[in-house]
């Protein structure tokens, strides 16, 4: 093609049509040009493409880690919740200074020492990427940037309460139950456990100490009830992107 483009070429300069020859020249820089646009828009589409494909596979495996999450600290919040409900129902009943028949099943509910911990490989390697910028709902992108700062403000939560538990309220029973008695030590009579028990639990200290807890708690759960609207918000505009 170029060989023929040199022979037309060379025959309008012999000839002299100089005329001719300046709008042949202008034609074959057009065409070249031409060219030059198609093939630039074309490897713009194919990387456009590329950068779809690439775009769509990040926010299906964000979809997968959000959906594995959500359902792990679903269980979580379901526990704090549980946890709110049953030291609610423990302070209205010490709280009223009754002298019970028995003590003996009533104790401070079991605090679970376990904290959420998500799958972060996805989010991390989104934010640490220019990936990020490529999202187009603005919508996902900000909650993806908050995501971090979120989950940090649930776990100082749960670590503030655990700390309250170890450093505050365990020194302060050890004080008001035998050591042996804490272990279930079969020595002890239902009536001595009964009464060690009525006495701790009509301490006034003690009582704020698990006002205390049961505050931490709501605070558990207050900030729970954020990171459960961000994932499930997370999760409906990633199907979304997805669906489009």
């Amino acid at each position: 093609m170029i060989k023929f483009f040199r022979k037309i070429r060379q025959n309008l300069l012999v000839e002299g049509i100089t005329g001719k020859y300046l709008k042949y020249a202008v034609g074959e820089i057009l065409l070249v040009v031409f060219g030059i646009l198609i093939a630039l828009q074309i490897n713009n589409w194919n990387e456009d493409r590329i950068d779809d494909k690439i775009e769509r596979k990040a926010l299906l495996d964000l979809l997968q880690e959000f959906q594995s999450n959500k359902i792990t600290f679903d269980e979580h919040f379901d526990l704090k919740q549980e946890h709110d409900v049953k030291l609610n129902e423990f302070i209205s009943i010490v709280r009223k200074q009754e002298i019970l028949d028995t003590m003996t099943n009533l104790r401070l509910p079991p605090l679970s020492r376990k904290t959420f911990d998500p799958s972060m490989g996805m989010v991390n390697s989104i934010m640490n990427s220019d990936k990020i910028d490529k999202l187009e709902n603005d919508s996902l992108r900000v909650l993806l940037s908050n995501w971090k700062f979120l989950l940090q403000d649930f776990k100082e939560e749960e670590e503030s309460l655990y700390q309250y538990i170890f450093n505050v309220l365990k020194p302060y029973e050890a004080s008001l139950f035998p050591y042996s008695m804490r272990k279930y030590d079969s020595s002890f009579t239902i009536l001595e456990i009964d009464d060690y028990r009525r006495n701790a639990f009509m301490d006034m200290k003690y009582q704020n100490h698990i006002i205390q807890i049961h505050s931490e708690v709501r605070g558990q759960v207050r900030e729970g009830e954020k990171v459960s609207n961000d994932i499930n918000q997370i999760i409906r505009l990633l199907k979304k992107e997805l669906n489009k």
